[in-house]
This record gives C-alpha cells, sequence and structure tokens, in this order.
C-alpha cells in the first residue's frame, strides 16, 4: 500500500499500526510505504509527495515482484493514473483507503473504498457549523493537505453548505506549531 500520509504527520500512525496488525493476523506480507519524514515537504498533497506515491507505485505493480494487492489513497489526479496504468493494468487488485473516493467511484475499476466521501464530509461540516453558529457572517476552509483532490472536495461541500458566509480556502502551513498557527491566524 502507499498514502500520501508522511511519517511526520501523526494522524497516520494509527492507519499504519492496524494495517500492520491486520496483516499479522491474516498471515499477510505487507508493504505499506510511508513517505520519510525528513523531506521538506510541508503539506500532504504537495507534487514532491505525488511524485513519491506515482513512483511508489510503478514500483510496486510492475517487473518481477509486483504486489499480489494494492491499497492507496488519492490526493491527486497523477496518483489514480499510475494506479490505472499499472496496477490495474496488471490485473492487481486495487482498493482506495482514506481520500479520493469520488475519483475512485468516477473510474468504477477499484474494488472498494473504505472512508468518507469528501464532498459529503465538507458538506456536512458546514451545515453543522452554520447550525451551531447562526449568527456567524464568515467561514473559512482550512486545506491540511496542499490542494489535494480530498481537500478541494471537502472546501467546495463546505463552501456549498455555508453559501455567502463562506470567506475562503486557507492552505495550512503544517511544517511547524509556529507556522501552523499563523496560518490560521
Amino acid at each position: 500500500g502507499v498514502s500520501h500520509g508522511n511519517e511526520a504527520d501523526k494522524f497516520w500512525d494509527p492507519v499504519y499500526a492496524a494495517a500492520d496488525r491486520a496483516a499479522m493476523d491474516s498471515s499477510v506480507d505487507l508493504d505499506f510505504a510511508r513517505y520519510d519524514e525528513s523531506s521538506t515537504l510541508t503539506g500532504q498533497g504537495g507534487q514532491e509527495i505525488v511524485d513519491w506515491m506515482v513512483d511508489t507505485i510503478e514500483k510496486m505493480c510492475t517487473g518481477d515482484n509486483t504486489v499480489d494487492g494494492m491499497f492507496s489513497t488519492i490526493n491527486d489526479v497523477a496518483v489514480l493514473t499510475a494506479l490505472k496504468a499499472n496496477c490495474l493494468a496488471n490485473g492487481i487488485p486495487t482498493v482506495i483507503i482514506n481520500a479520493g473516493g469520488n475519483l475512485a467511484q468516477e473510474s468504477g475499476s477499484f474494488l472498494h473504498f473504505i472512508g468518507a466521501d469528501d464532498y459529503n464530509t465538507g458538506k456536512d461540516a458546514g451545515e453543522k457549523l452554520l447550525a451551531a453558529c447562526p449568527t456567524c457572517q464568515r467561514f473559512y476552509c482550512l486545506d491540511h493537505c496542499g490542494g489535494c483532490t480530498s481537500w478541494t472536495d471537502r472546501c467546495r461541500g463546505f463552501e456549498d453548505a455555508v453559501g455567502d458566509a463562506y470567506g475562503q480556502t486557507i492552505q495550512i502551513d503544517d511544517s511547524s506549531e509556529d507556522a501552523y498557527i499563523a496560518s490560521v491566524e
């Protein structure tokens, strides 16, 4: 498997731990690639990580040592293209996790999607926030993924829910706590 979650992003720790446990319980050899935290990458959707994911997918799904099955997030159309051209084209069953459900569904070629619909997630969040604060005049969507497809869809759903009260999408710099706070401020 491969995901856009880098080693510095603690969100992914339980995901990787659960995958390791499931593989152990199922007696499956697991190769779940995770981007190295030593990268200068500040967002999970940056071109650097997209390129790394595409390269990793090509290595896992082509050549003499291909995997028997694949799972991946889809944080960019280039990742979708790599999965289709390398994994699906070689008959490797592929499941999409966490992000990219809309792209996976449009493609119609993947076995399953495990995650939430990104647009509806954003829309539900906007509706709940608007209901909790009906007098609020401005709402913002915080993009933690550097413009990756899933966050674009989430922010679009959020904007549709809050309507004219939508301020803008704010790109978050998550390279440090201070940078994160500065982005929000």
